[in-house]
């Protein structure tokens, strides 16, 4: 049950913020990382319309296209060899802030920096005498001049630097945020694809992939493509996490953090059994804290470094030698201790927790339960712990120090001391349906 409340808890903190805002960068910029116009030099690959050899079936292999611009590799006296089947250089856009700020996350608000790597443009004439690109087509699955993206980690666009290319050309920032390449068809069409990026030690060769994204183009329609890779980057701001004792509870992340200005982080609060937050520090000041056994907390908009730390004291919730007492802090064992299949047995009037063995029968009889009695003559059979947790809740909150709670059945009212810890542990009642 812990577990689940737990997953639910970090799944709502995740939702909320990631809530999308109407922030606006404090300035942007767009340098141009190839004012030279090298980016023809750059090789470039379309692996696509990817299908499985049906002769292979225990070792997948697989038919596909590959479409390719490639100057070839450079001679340092022939300089670049393969000039037919090459890309182009494009020149920057007219307006590269209206084409590639569509792609800064709509929270940023610190300043933000566009780095356009490469751009270059992509030709396609299959009937041409010298065609550009070079197609390796391996089974004539290109014959329909469509381009499928189908097949995870096959079909994708590659582009590669050259390693002995005097003017070798970043091709993304590892360092950014954010880094894409985007697309642009004849016909305006822009399609932008995340990437990974990798490189060869010893040669120096540099490879930008596309993550894979579902795709169907007809060539007739894209080409001339144009090209763009970039990186898009903003300030960030570090959110230190202070270690925790892990036998008293945990910091979800537990490592700091790394926030873009502007964003949401959150962090979730657990204290492990018989422990419970003692005090959970921001920036070195106490804030409140609704519950003392789970708790999140969101840096909202992060414009600056910050800091959280969470203390834990011991907590246990002994049972009593009274129904009320007994049944509360048992509530708060199953919550904390338990799994399902025992707080199913709770709700269904009888569960084991630990060495006490607890049914609730209601009526005037006594409930020997482990180590303590439990009179039950005031409770109700059908509701138990749940209608005295109400009570408690309720008597806490208005000032009160006690709490009635009459049976009809009994004709009977009993009154249950409020205070601090009854408050605490009856809180949990709330994270529990009544089936």
């Amino acid at each position: 049950m812990k577990k689940f409340i737990y997953l639910f808890f970090t799944l709502v903190l995740l939702v909320l913020a990631c809530q999308p805002s109407s922030a606006v960068p404090s300035s942007v910029s767009v340098n141009d990382g190839d004012p030279t116009g090298h980016s023809e030099y750059i090789k470039v690959n379309i692996t696509c319309n990817s299908v499985i050899d049906p002769t292979v079936p225990n070792n997948p292999t697989y038919f596909s296209t590959a479409l390719g611009w490639n100057a070839g590799s450079y001679h340092p006296k022939k300089g670049f060899y393969n000039l037919a089947n090459r890309a182009y250089n494009e020149v920057m856009p007219d307006n590269p802030e209206s084409l590639f700020g569509t792609f800064i996350p709509k929270v940023w608000t610190g300043p933000v920096s566009i780095d356009v790597h490469c751009h270059l443009k992509l030709t396609y004439d299959r009937e041409a005498v010298d065609p550009t690109p070079s197609i390796n087509d391996s089974n004539e699955l290109f014959k329909d001049g469509i381009i499928k993206f189908t097949v995870p980690q096959n079909d994708k666009f590659r582009i590669t630097t050259f390693s002995r290319d005097p003017l070798q050309l970043n091709l993304l920032d590892v360092a950014a945020q954010i880094n894409k390449i985007i697309f642009v068809t004849k016909n305006g069409k822009v399609i932008d694809f995340d990437t990974v990026m990798s490189g060869r030690a010893d040669q120096k060769t540099t490879i930008a992939d596309t993550i894979f994204y579902p795709l169907e183009l007809d060539v007739n329609e894209v080409f001339p493509l144009t090209l763009y890779t970039i990186s898009i980057s903003t300030r960030k701001h570090n959110i230190s996490v202070a270690p925790t004792d892990n036998a008293k509870g945990t910091i979800s992340p537990a490592s700091d953090q790394q926030i873009s200005q502007g964003e949401d982080t959150s962090f979730i609060v657990v204290a492990n059994d018989g422990y419970r937050i003692a005090r959970l520090l921001i920036d070195g000041k106490d804030v409140d804290v609704d519950s003392n056994f789970m708790f999140g907390y969101t840096f909202k908009q992060v414009e600056a470094p910050h800091s959280i730390e969470a203390l834990f004291e011991e907590y246990h919730s002994t049972p009593a030698i009274s129904a009320d007492a007994a049944l509360i802090a048992t509530l708060v064992d199953v919550l904390e201790t338990k799994e399902d299949r025992e707080v199913a047995e709770f709700e269904g009037l009888g569960f084991v927790s630990g060495s006490q063995n607890i049914n609730i029968t209601g009526g005037t009889e006594d409930t020997v339960g482990g180590t303590f009695t439990a009179d039950t003559d005031a409770w109700d059979a059908d509701s138990g712990a749940f209608e005295e947790a109400s009570a408690v809740i309720e008597a806490y909150e208005s000032g009160e120090r006690e709490a009635y709670l009459y049976d009809d059945e009994a004709g009977e009212t009993a009154v249950l001391t409020v205070n601090e810890e009854t408050y605490q542990a009856a809180r949990p009642r709330e994270s529990l349906q009544r089936r």
